[in-house]
């Protein structure tokens, strides 16, 4: 089976997927999510902002964005840590003592120690996703991606689809520290816990397929804005080139091609109605295994009237939701005793050592029901002290 996206930063959800339910799989053409540079980069930063004892992402960074430090200058501040019992974060912090590093160098450097050390003390009390964006902008790493890499969109996408990543965590379980979140993030980016398979899933984009065939083929995010892209939407020679690669991936199946397309994504923390790719319409209708006429919203020129009565049922939902996980199911009393003994309450947040940081949302006689970044899933209470820990 073959899954092909338009984008690289698509494939962050099915790595993460197929790793929680250790479905063998692998990136062609590529590499896959969180070993990309842009994202390691962001979480070797983010990892020393934790840990100022990480000396090894440390040395991966010193020098990102450029700080005109050479390898001799590292060596000499690794060389005055180590003769002054200092670990390697303290050493920038007395860089106007070591020799042999030009002005300028130590002028970024101690920069780089005093926006650590800012955003240190502010983890205690800002979430993730607020560090990360602050991060970024302080040492102005998009600027660097921009000025060093040709291939700048892409890597900007993966960083959008990194913080996107923080958001949806951030949804499902509120306020997220900045350790809570690379403590789940070591758990969804474990691949090398997964065997070497020969039987495994694909991952491409529609660019790396070319020229290739395949049995099975997914094409995913098949929607507006994300296939074609925004700025096909408006501009005829963006729109045409799109659509050129749009038949590049519908006739990548050798058997069986399935296009899907998600109702609503969650976008820069909020969520957004999505709409099917034009490029459905211009698919044969004799050729496509959906009904049309239910399907009303794929080819309606105006669908304002699904938008408004779509948001009005969102916004039903989500009262309907807070009210029922405020009320837990009468809980008989030798259950009620294995609970307490583990302490869990709805409104807890839990690590699961599959899906990673979660919710409480439930608890009925027999089972508690968590809510994750993909769903909500129920286990077992007897199962809860083995699976589940509750994260203060």
């Amino acid at each position: 089976m073959t899954i092909l996206y338009r984008t690289n930063a698509q494939s962050r959800l099915f790595e993460e997927g197929f790793l929680r339910y250790n479905i063998p799989h692998k990136v062609f053409g590529g590499i896959s999510f969180y070993s990309r540079a842009e994202i390691k980069d962001i979480i070797a930063y983010l990892s020393i902002i934790v840990n100022p004892q990480d000396e090894l992402n440390l040395q991966r960074i010193i020098n990102v964005p450029k700080r005109k430090v050479g390898e001799k200058g590292i060596e000499k501040i690794i060389t005055y840590a180590r003769e002054n019992n200092l670990n390697l974060l303290e050493a920038l912090s007395h860089i106007k003592e070591i020799s042999g590093l030009t002005v300028v160098g130590k002028e970024k450097l101690l920069e780089m120690y005093d926006i650590i050390k800012e955003l240190k003390d502010l983890s205690y009390t800002e979430t993730a996703s607020y560090i990360v964006q602050t991060l970024i902008d302080k040492i102005k790493y998009i600027d660097y991606i921009k000025e060093n890499y040709s291939d700048a969109e892409a890597r900007i996408e993966n960083i959008d689809e990194f913080k996107n990543s923080i958001l949806e965590l951030e949804n499902v379980v509120g306020e997220l520290r900045l350790n809570e979140y690379l403590e789940n993030v070591s758990l969804i980016s474990a691949t090398d816990d997964l065997e070497e398979k020969s039987d495994y899933v694909k991952l491409m984009t529609i660019h790396n397929s070319k020229g290739l065939e395949f049995p099975i083929v997914f094409l995913v995010g098949f929607e507006n804005e994300i296939f074609p892209g925004p700025r096909a939407m408006f501009e005829e020679k963006e729109m045409e080139e799109e659509r050129r690669l749009c038949y590049v991936a519908l006739t990548r199946a050798e058997k069986k091609l399935y296009l899907s397309h998600a109702t609503i994504r969650f976008v820069y923390g909020q969520d957004r109605l999505s709409t099917p790719s034009v490029f459905l319409k211009e698919i044969p209708e004799k050729l496509l295994d959906i009904d049309v006429k239910k399907e009303r919203l794929y080819f309606a020129d105006d669908y304002s009237d699904e938008i408004k009565a779509y948001e009005n049922n969102r916004k039903f939902e989500k009262k309907k939701t807070e009210i029922n996980t405020k009320n837990t199911i009468k809980i008989p009393d030798n259950t009620k005793e294995v609970l307490d003994t583990l302490g869990f309450k709805v409104g807890d947040k839990v690590k699961h050592k599959k899906f990673g940081l979660g919710v409480i949302k439930n608890i009925d006689a027999k089972k508690i029901y968590v809510q994750y970044v993909d769903g909500t899933k129920e286990m077992a209470i007897i199962l809860a002290d083995k699976l589940l820990t509750k994260f203060e």
